[in-house]
Parts: structure tokens; sequence; C-alpha cells
């Protein structure tokens, strides 16, 4: 059967609209531990994109050298390299966390435009006795939350508020917490504000 253009327009305007979504752009991360230089210790693939939180990947991992065996007095900090600020902004975890008995779990925290400005580990016991164990539950759990959230958590930071002159408000040079608009500048002290009723000499 042969339907016409008129015919068939009508079908095709009760098709749902096609959307096309771009992939995620994702972003890549190198962690480095301070022990007792900077060596690289992991590499992380992600995206600022809450919705694909998912595809947080941890790439490779070599974990520091463990000098002490069962021993939470050694150390490792976790760095992270600022280029703006030329240094590395770190945090310190047992070194044991990255062996077994235990596993773990980096966290970093990034701006909203996707750059690492800080990153940490945390570690739990799995068997063996003592300390804090996972039993199915946690195991189940934690395969539930990897899947959803990836190899990984990732952190967003807020955009910080704009200080915006308060018209509105009572006294002299009142400034208060703006949104996401321009930054403003309150008057000196002693200065009038702008709606401030003036005699008729001031006039």
């Amino acid at each position: 059967m042969h339907l016409s253009l008129p015919a068939i327009l009508p079908l095709l305007l009760l098709l749902p609209p096609l959307t096309l979504t771009s992939p995620p752009k994702l972003q890549t991360a190198t962690l480095h531990h301070l022990t007792p230089h900077p060596t690289p210790l992991a590499t992380l693939i992600y995206s600022t994109d809450r919705t694909h939180h998912h595809r947080a990947t941890l790439v490779s991992l070599t974990p520091p050298p463990n000098t002490t065996d069962d021993d939470a007095t050694s150390m490792t900090s976790i760095a992270v390299y600022l280029p703006n600020d030329e240094r590395y902004r770190s945090s310190v975890t047992a070194t044991i966390g990255f062996h077994a008995p235990y596993r773990g779990r980096f966290r970093i925290t990034v701006t909203p435009a996707g750059e690492v400005v800080g990153a940490s580990w945390r570690a739990w016991r799995v068997g063996g006795g003592g300390g804090e164990e996972e039993d199915d539950d946690d195991v189940g759990r934690r395969r539930r939350e990897r899947e959803g959230r990836g190899d990984f958590d990732v952190v967003i930071m807020k955009q910080a508020p704009g200080v915006v002159f308060d018209k509105g408000g009572k006294g002299k040079g009142v400034a208060s917490a703006g949104g996401e608009g321009g930054m403003g500048v309150g008057g000196k002290e002693g200065d009038e504000g702008e709606g401030a009723e003036k005699t008729f000499l001031q006039k």
C-alpha cells in the first residue's frame, strides 16, 4: 500500500522528538604521594556532569610501599598539584590502608570547571579479624555504590557568593552576600546611602 506524504504527515507529528545528547566531557587527574618525594599514585578519569558520575574510572593505582606491617603509624600524603599556585595540596592517611586486608576509595574535590583541588583516601578492613570488617551486606552495598558512582567519589565545589550592596538595608555601608551576581562595593563609614533623604540645605 502506497501512502502519500500528506497522509503520513500527521503520523510523523505524533512521533516523540529526537534529542541528540553529546557525550560528557571526561577529564584526567594524576594523584601523587609525597613519601618521601612526589611519586605518581593514581590516574583518574571523571566528569563534572552529575548525571555521569558513574563514569568515574580508576585507570591505575600504584600503592605506596608499606614500611611497617599492621601498623597505622606509617602515614602517606595524598597530593594533587595546583598549577596556578605551583604547589601541592595534600591530605594524610595511613599507608597500611592501601594494602591487604584493607580496601579503599578515593574522593576528589573539583571546581565547577573540573580542576582537582583536593583528594583523600578512605580505607576499611576486609576480614582477617579485628578492626572494622565488612559483612555480606556491606559488600553488596559497596558494589551497588560503585555501580552508581563509579570507582571513586567526585565532590564539586559550589560557586562562592559575591558581596552585593544592600540598598534597602538600614545603616551605612551595609553589605550582604548575594548570589552569582557581580560584586558590589559598600560605602565608606559616614557616607549616606543612595536613597538617604537630604535636608533643604543639602539640596
